[in-house]
């Protein structure tokens, strides 16, 4: 996967810490930029996140997937690219935001797309977002800053750091290549079984036919040949088929993943994974052959001179 803090940092801006208030509050005193942020719902009651600010933000650089720069001074309305991803929206699209509070819903029609894929959210002016939520102008229940503020704990409900979120990301993403390697490890065990169960069907089926390659003075070594060599081209072929359905069923994955967690975490599968997974898919097959070879060993010439005689 793509480097967690080079993901989380980029696109938002350059605030490090956030601050979320006990209260609304009017005039705020203590320094950074005071924001709305809350909580709304889709008619499906999927949970977003609607943040209301102004382009004279320090802490945000809201770029488009096109690499545009966002204003929210115009007054319209912008969505992240996980948004739009789960919900299969485009620019254009309207979407109907429901205030959990008050169950009223507001449509809204999505001016662009926000290139984020780390938060599901919506991005508007402070104006749009206070109609929405049915709050009035001017107040804010969130502080960006790049510093630490002086702000009484009383008065704060939660102190978020990027550091730290960076920090919690790389231990999720820790542990699911965790269970990336003990897949890796199954699956290896898996393909050894599989060449295995269908290697020993060839030889089963075959006895007859080994037995008379012996009869007539083929060694084990070139009966080997003949009999288990014959599949080794579809090694690389079945390799090369499954590359983009391991794509697809990765992106598939992630998708699934991003429903739960509000967040989508794009796969990157590096040329180096292909090679140590055509290492490890050879290293299976090859040693699920090494262990036949004893079974064509042990197949008695008697078996085909038997099987003439009847």
């Amino acid at each position: 996967m793509e480097n967690s803090k080079e993901t989380i940092s980029q696109s938002l801006g350059g605030y490090e810490y956030q601050y979320v208030m006990g209260s609304l509050i009017e005039d705020n005193s203590y320094g950074g930029e005071g924001v709305i942020m809350s909580g709304v719902e889709t008619k499906d009651g999927d949970s977003l996140n609607l943040i209301g600010t102004t382009d004279s933000n320090p802490y945000l650089s809201l770029m488009t997937t096109d690499g545009e720069r966002i204003s929210l001074d115009d007054g319209g309305y912008y969505i992240t690219s996980v948004v739009a991803m789960l919900y299969d929206i485009e620019k254009g699209d309207s979407l109907v935001l429901v205030n959990p509070l008050t169950l009223d819903e507001f449509e809204i029609t999505v001016s662009e797309i926000i290139d984020y894929d780390m938060q599901s959210a919506v991005f508007t002016s402070e104006e749009n977002a206070c109609d929405i939520l049915g709050i009035g102008q001017g107040l804010s229940n969130v502080i960006m800053s790049d510093k630490e503020l002086s702000i009484p704990e009383g008065e704060l409900l939660q102190t978020i750091k990027m550091s730290d979120s960076e920090e919690q990301f790389d231990n999720m993403t820790g542990q699911m290549g965790v269970m990336i390697y003990l897949l890796i490890g199954i699956g290896c065990a898996i393909c050894v079984a599989a060449v295995y169960i269908a290697v020993n069907m060839l030889v089963t089926e075959n006895r007859s036919n080994i037995s008379m390659l012996k009869v007539l003075g083929y060694d084990d070594k070139r009966i080997n040949k003949i009999v288990l060599r014959v599949n080794h081209i579809l090694v690389p072929i079945g390799f090369v088929i499954c590359i983009p359905l391991v794509d697809k069923s990765t992106d598939w994955f992630m998708k699934s993943l991003a429903d739960y967690v509000g967040m989508y975490l794009s796969a990157y599968i590096s040329p180096l994974s292909f090679i140590l997974t055509l290492g490890l898919i050879c290293l299976s097959y090859f040693c699920s052959l090494f262990f036949l070879r004893r079974k064509i060993a042990k197949v008695n010439m008697v078996e085909s001179l038997k099987d003439n005689r009847e």
